[in-house]
Order: structure tokens, then sequence, then C-alpha cells
């Protein structure tokens, strides 16, 4: 009977003593789907060649207008509810976006950009985001022209997360919503191929990208739950040189998302002009 009454006193005392500790922390809420709103990140278009200073400005168009999926998330456990049929990402994407940036030449073959970036998300002009990064011009006097850029893209994605109680997932009664906005960094890498025939009235162009796209990040007092995915895009078009500091580009992106299953199409498509000013 000691013993036992021994036992009993020790196990209530190391209780307290978890308990003023604070004990294990809650456990984090369940996903269960989250809808996006806004563009892909797309690599600036510069083009490799031997002014010291460009501008552009681009206007790009997107179809399908969603893609929807399944994703996957970390810091928590994904559940799924009987309407979703197999799908808990939704990605709403705008109508049109708005480009503009500048690359400074700091040496024969090497520069540095940044950008600016709109978009018409549910009819209101948003601001997408930025970039800044830098460029190695590996030819830029040669009919054939190579440019490789690194860069950070800073996102503003709109989303909208349902998440549920841990603790009323067999019963179904508590949901919640998060809304908030994305405003991670996102690292890119572009390699730009050109050609520059000067008794050629246009010239082709392929650009090929990949990137790191966070689509969302929650925090609170439970931890922090977040998705992130790849995305390869590849970008074949043509330029057309109006004068010496003006040269006109037309083109299409696809963009092609990693780590989505079940998706409703394969990629985005992106068409846009561009032109570039060249001092």
């Amino acid at each position: 009977m000691k013993a036992f009454v021994k036992i009993t006193a020790l196990f209530l005392l190391q209780f307290s003593v978890a308990y003023a500790n604070g004990g294990q922390p809650p456990p984090p809420p369940l996903f269960v789907s989250t809808e996006i709103t806004g563009p892909p990140l797309q690599a600036p278009l510069f083009f490799a060649d031997t002014n010291s200073v460009t501008f552009f400005t681009q206007v790009s168009f997107y179809t399908p207008s969603s893609l929807d999926g399944k994703i996957s998330v970390e810091g928590t456990r994904a559940v799924s509810s009987p309407d979703q049929n197999g799908k808990n990402f939704e990605w709403k994407l705008p109508t049109a976006a708005f480009n503009g940036g500048i690359a400074l030449k700091i040496w024969k073959s090497f520069e540095l950009f940044f950008t600016l970036k709109l978009d018409n998300r549910e009819n209101e002009l948003s601001l997408s985001g930025s970039d800044m990064g830098m460029s190695f011009l590996i030819s830029s006097t040669n009919d054939l022209r190579v440019r490789l850029d690194f860069g950070l893209s800073y996102n503003n994605l709109d989303a909208k997360t349902l998440l549920l109680d841990p603790y009323s997932y067999y019963n179904d009664t508590t949901y919640v919503t998060k809304t908030s906005t994305n405003k991670g960094m996102s690292p890119f890498v572009s390699l730009t191929m050109q050609y520059a025939a000067k008794d050629w009235i246009v010239n082709p162009y392929v650009q090929i990208s990949y990137c790191r796209f966070p689509l969302f990040d929650i925090e609170d007092s439970r931890g922090e739950i977040w998705s992130v995915i790849n995305i390869f895009s590849v970008t074949p078009g043509i330029t057309y040189r109006l004068s010496d500091v003006v040269m006109l580009s037309a083109g299409g992106s696809y963009f092609i998302p990693s780590e989505m299953e079940n998706r409703s199409s394969q990629g985005i498509f992106s068409g846009f002009v561009q032109a570039n000013f060249l001092f």
C-alpha cells in the first residue's frame, strides 16, 4: 500500500510540473483546402546586348482562368471533405498582368536588374510583386546571344485557406478560414538564348526558367503551415528591331507546376507583347 501511495504521489508531482511548464503544445489545425489568387512567377525577359541600360514594359494574358489540383502541405496533416473530389487547391489567375523593369550593365558581361509587377485580379489593379537579381552575359556581340539570370522574386498572392480543428475532425464541427497575403521571396534562374542577325526582319528567342513558388504560409500560436511548389517555364518568341533604341518582342510562356496532382490543366499559358528601350 505504501508503495502504491508513493508511486501515485510521484506521478502527480510529475504531472503538476509538466502542467506548470505548459505541457505539450496543442496540435496544429488540419489542412482542408486553399484558394490563391495571382499570377505565376515569370522570370523577367531581358536580352543580351551591347547597350548599357535597358528599360522594358510588358503586357501578359493568361489562360485558363483557373487551375485546380491536389497539393501537399508542411507543418500539419492534410484531410479531405466529401465534396472535394480528391482536390484541395484552386488557383485563380488574373486576366492580365503588367510588368516593367530596368537592367544596368555594371561590367561588360555583368548586369543588375529590378522589376515591378502589377495585375488585374478580381477586376482591380493589384501589386503582384517585384524582382531583383543579376545577369551574366555569356555572349552579347555574336548573332547567337546568351544570358543567364539569377534572382529573387517578391510575391504578393491572396490566399484563403480552410482549416479544421483537430479535436473536431470526426464530427466536422469547427472549420476556420484563414485569409492571408503571401509576401514571400522566391528564388529563380533563367537562361535566355536569342538570335540577333541584323539582316533578318525578325529574330527568334527562347527562355527557360525555374523557380520555387510559395503558395501560402500561415503562422499562429500552434505552429506554421505552408506549401511550396516548383514551376518550370519555357518562353519562345520573336523580336523586331524598330530602331537602334527600340526593340519589340512577342511570345508565349508555358508554365508547368510540379508537386501538384490531379491537375485540371497540365499547365498555364501566357501570351505577351513587350517593348525594350536600349540606351
